[in-house]
């Protein structure tokens, strides 16, 4: 992961993917700070129904591929970033459904890097003031999947998704 300590979230964060051989069923954490970063997340954001915490690192990759403490790792606020929730529960949630299930076991190993791309009108967290969560909201995310092909040559594909998604759209 790489942290953005001027607006308090990450810049990006990079994993490796491989098939899911034996699935374990493992409860969701809680969402906790960072103990690695000095701060205390303001959550005041995720209090009312505009944004979920949209895990940049999967929930679900992280716990199956990686255990349970880096499942636990994957809820820390510095994994996580203010999503529309018709981004998050729905378009979002089929990308990493795909990189998991499709994508990761075709490619092995998958390297993928994910990221919020800051907003025109965004500011660091030294020109806040009062809770501004439009200025504190990325206006799209970038996901990048990296791998070899047969005959050993990189290739990527990279996807910018912005915030105002409906949902359906076709992942194509």
């Amino acid at each position: 992961i790489g942290y953005d300590a001027a607006r308090g979230r990450a810049a990006w964060v990079a994993y490796r993917l491989t098939a899911v051989v034996d699935y374990v069923n493992r409860p969701r954490p809680p969402f906790i700070d960072d103990p690695r970063i000095n701060t205390v997340t303001d959550t005041h954001i995720y209090a009312g129904p505009a944004y979920d915490r949209g895990h940049l690192a999967p929930n679900y990759a992280m716990s199956q591929l990686y255990g349970e403490k880096a499942q636990r790792q994957s809820f820390y606020y510095s994994n996580v970033v203010p999503q529309r929730p018709r981004l998050n529960q729905l378009l979002w949630q089929r990308l990493e459904e795909v990189e998991i299930d499709d994508v990761a076991p075709a490619h092995s190993p998958l390297w993928v890097l994910v990221g919020p791309i800051a907003a025109d009108n965004e500011r660091s967290t030294e020109h806040w003031g009062e809770l501004d969560n439009v200025a504190r909201t990325p206006a799209a995310f970038f996901r990048i999947w990296v791998a070899r092909d047969d005959h050993g040559r990189w290739q990527a594909m990279a996807f910018v998704v912005p915030q105002s998604v409906r949902g359906d759209e076709p992942l194509d």
